[in-house]
């Protein structure tokens, strides 16, 4: 019976092949970003039934070294590739540490699987088959259904994220249900013997032949159709789980909204219900512009399609047919367009002169204008190049770029014409320099309230602010006394210092009861403005707790000249609970102790504010 075992095939005297391989060298630095990117688009494009969505899942796991597979071959061409390259320090100190790592009780491995996908078939001598084009070739770009994935240099970032740059392929076909398993190795050229061996060698039976008995595949085996990838010695610094996850809110937001996508790394689901909470996590206090392939925060780019208030265009383009353009208003300045077609990835962002402040989306789901934009794209799929597609390029993006200024120009119009006086609005707008720029205001950290005296009911009484509000995003201070209020204790959360207001003011808040307050040791927490326009009222209430606890929650908005009661129209808690609401009043909330809840708050005023919250026992 035949074995498996680490092959790597004579140069027969070629050149030689260093530790800078063009198959990895482009996803040096940053393999996380860029393994998410190109491992998920491949597997949309192998979607299996289009009802459903794709599901790709990052599993960290440590095997046993004597569970690697072929391990004291491929330490002696490990010790074969250290020895021939001694006088180099970066490749002899890249193979020293991959043999310190081989001699470790445990190797850890990244295992990325995709469900509800063909898998791939092909044999090794079937050019053109998505399996030979993924474990025999380098740089034939083998397009998968005729969409953006390809198996082509893309497939680099897996062995770039490895640190014995050595990959294994598990996977069983829809077309012919066999199973199919090898190991690849892109290292370097070196010496046995007289003879000098090819950089890339695979974990193959003899000549390097594809291993199709499930009983030589062990652990690796795939038993269901889709595809299994093995990194091995996966590089596990610099926070992975994070920059994978950032990777997948970049590039595929869209796909996880049209529930093409869903991602699930070790454990954690990203999907449509979860989406918008991750974006906001990981992106609400990031800079418009951040600069980022694709260029602009993706939290905007997503709020251009789903928010009320973003304005849609529906073109039939003569280059690329059916295509949709939506641009959602800002305050400050991204005015970048994020550029898709049928794969639902963003290809990449440009940016569009506009004196109205946007973000943009544009999406071509035709099928004759997804192959000619596809025609476009570079082996990284992050670009459209019009040289690329000689007949057609130009054109294409010539009327593309036409189109999209003259619907920035009908928006920017509409937006005018929209344009009213509001009285006393100044009293709830953001006027500080820091506002109007977005820059972060910490009050939380900076301007920590430390009266004695002073209570909820003091602050509510006769007071009005001697600074401005701050918003642009917004987080505050706490102060928690005893109080006489909402029938309970009160968390008090505002910006600014008291004066007192004239004598026959009428004082807003109010209430009867004496009750307990709770600590600021034992309940604090932000509030956030979500919106990044005059229209759409949306804020993130982030309320952290030392104490499981069931209790009332009242906003009021803060401006110069004092406060006044807001009216909630919507509460959305992650939890699925549903509230009492009474105009600035939520009854019931939940609080749990060493958990920190974020809970979403729309009003139905349409002017942006400053909020306070009081939190009262129940």
């Amino acid at each position: 019976m035949l074995h498996p075992r680490w092959q790597f095939a004579s140069t027969g005297g070629g050149h030689e092949e260093g530790i800078n391989n063009p198959l990895t060298e482009h996803f040096e630095g940053d393999h996380n970003y860029y393994l998410a990117r190109e491992v998920i688009q491949n597997s949309i494009d192998a979607r299996d039934d289009l009802g459903k969505p794709v599901t790709v899942k990052f599993n960290l796991e440590h095997i046993s070294s004597q569970e690697f597979p072929g391990l004291d071959d491929f330490k002696q061409v490990m010790s074969l590739c250290l020895v021939t390259h001694k006088h180099d320090s970066k490749t002899s100190d890249f193979f020293s540490r991959s043999l310190d790592l081989l001699s470790l009780s445990k190797i850890p491995l990244l295992k990325i699987s995709d469900y509800n996908t063909i898998g791939l078939h092909g044999g090794d001598k079937e050019r053109g088959k998505p399996w030979y084009t993924l474990v025999k070739s380098i740089g034939v770009s083998q397009k998968v259904g005729g969409e953006g994935g390809s198996f082509g240099i893309g497939k680099g970032a897996a062995f770039a994220a490895s640190s014995l740059r050595t990959v294994f392929y598990s996977t069983t076909s829809k077309e012919d249900a066999k199973s199919r398993f090898i190991g690849v190795s892109v290292l370097v050229n070196f010496d046995e013997g007289d003879d000098t061996k090819q950089s890339i060698g695979t974990y193959s039976l003899t000549k390097q032949s594809t291993i199709y008995d499930p009983s030589l595949m062990g652990n690796f085996r795939r038993r269901e159709k889709g595809l299994d990838i093995y990194i091995m010695g996966y590089m596990t610094e610099n926070n992975w789980k994070d920059e994978l996850i950032k990777s997948i809110l970049r590039n595929f937001w869209y796909a996880i909204i049209n529930e093409d996508l869903i991602v699930e790394i070790d454990g954690m689901y990203i999907g449509f219900n979860s989406l918008e909470e991750l974006l906001t996590k990981y992106f609400l206090d990031e800079p418009f512009k951040d600069y980022i392939e694709p260029k602009g925060n993706p939290l905007y780019y997503y709020k251009s399609i789903i928010s009320s208030t973003c304005k849609k265009f529906e073109g039939n383009l003569k280059s690329i047919g059916k295509t949709n353009l939506y641009f959602l208003p800002l305050e400050e300045s991204l005015n970048y367009v994020a550029m898709m077609r049928r794969s639902h990835m963003v290809i990449y962002s440009r940016p569009f002169y506009s004196s109205s402040p946007y973000a943009g989306v544009l999406i071509c789901d035709d099928k004759d204008g997804n192959e000619q934009l596809k025609k476009m794209e570079p082996p990284t799929h992050d670009k459209w190049d019009p040289a690329r597609n000689k007949e057609n390029g130009k054109k294409i993006m010539d009327e593309i770029e036409n189109w999209i200024r003259t619907c920035l120009k009908k928006m920017r119009a509409e937006r005018q014409s929209e344009i009213a006086e509001i009285p006393e609005l100044e009293k709830y707008l953001p006027l500080s320099e820091e506002a109007e720029t977005g820059k972060q205001v910490d009050h939380y950290n900076k301007n920590k309230i430390t009266e004695k005296e002073e209570t909820s009911k003091l602050v509510s009484e006769n007071s009005s602010f001697s600074v401005k509000s701050r918003i642009e995003p917004y987080k505050v201070s706490i102060i928690n006394k005893e109080e006489t209020g909402l029938g309970g204790s009160g968390i008090v959360v505002r910006t600014g210092s008291r004066k007192r207001n004239k004598k026959n003011q009428k004082a807003p808040g109010g209430g009867s009861g004496k009750n307990k307050a709770y600590s600021s040791e034992e309940v604090n927490g932000r509030i956030y403005s979500m919106s990044k326009n005059f229209i759409d009222q949306e804020y993130m209430v982030v309320i952290r707790s030392q104490i499981d606890a069931k209790s009332n929650l009242k906003f009021r908005a803060i401006g110069e000249e004092g406060s006044e009661k807001v009216k909630i129209k919507k509460v959305l808690d992650p939890r699925n609970v549903n509230y009492k609401i009474s105009n600035n009043c939520i009854y019931g909330f939940y609080l749990e102790k060493d958990k920190e809840i974020r809970i979403k708050l729309f009003l139905e005023d349409k002017l942006k504010c400053s909020l306070n919250m009081e939190a009262y026992e129940i």
